[in-house]
């Protein structure tokens, strides 16, 4: 009898060490990171300075890009800092947080000015969010199009929206 109180104290005494924080206190900081996500998120869509764009890209970022290709943070600064830098319009669909890190789904629609006109591709992305000395930074991103995208679905949309 005595073995199994000292066992019941023990495990009692381990599930409040285990327990740091109350379940109130998980939703506050979940609905926390959510919102500071969802910011960084429309800043990141929107950056065009090199200085902002590598506070929010961690140094070892990668995407995989609507052709595949894998492009590293040097490569989505220098084109994300260009003038001729498309227009993105994000739609968050949700946001998983997980202690430290993050996954935002959502869609997207880039619109760019060509010599024929507007073109607009339409895509479904997946961005990786991770907490690093108390910041968040995007470490990963894959972009795929929302419809098949090819050369001819290009000319045609471009052919489509001259005045």
């Amino acid at each position: 009898m005595i073995r199994f109180n000292q066992l019941m104290t023990v495990g009692i005494l381990l599930v409040i060490a285990v327990r740091p924080y109350k379940v109130s206190d998980q939703k506050s900081e979940d609905d926390n990171a959510q919102a500071e996500i969802v910011l960084l998120e429309a800043r990141n869509a929107s950056a065009t300075d090199a200085t902002v764009l590598n506070g929010i890209l961690a140094d070892d970022y990668s995407m995989i890009g609507l052709d595949g290709s894998k492009l590293s943070k040097a490569e989505v600064v220098n084109a994300d800092t260009q003038p001729s830098k498309p227009k993105v319009a994000i739609k968050i669909e949700r946001v998983k947080y997980f202690q430290g890190s993050a996954v935002v789904i959502g869609s997207a629609t880039i619109s760019s000015q060509e010599s024929g006109g507007t073109l607009k591709v339409e895509i479904n992305y997946t961005n990786v969010w991770m907490k690093r000395g108390g910041s968040w930074h995007l470490v990963s991103s894959h972009v795929s199009p929302l419809h098949p995208v090819s050369a001819e679905v290009c000319l045609n949309q471009r052919a489509n929206t001259n005045p």
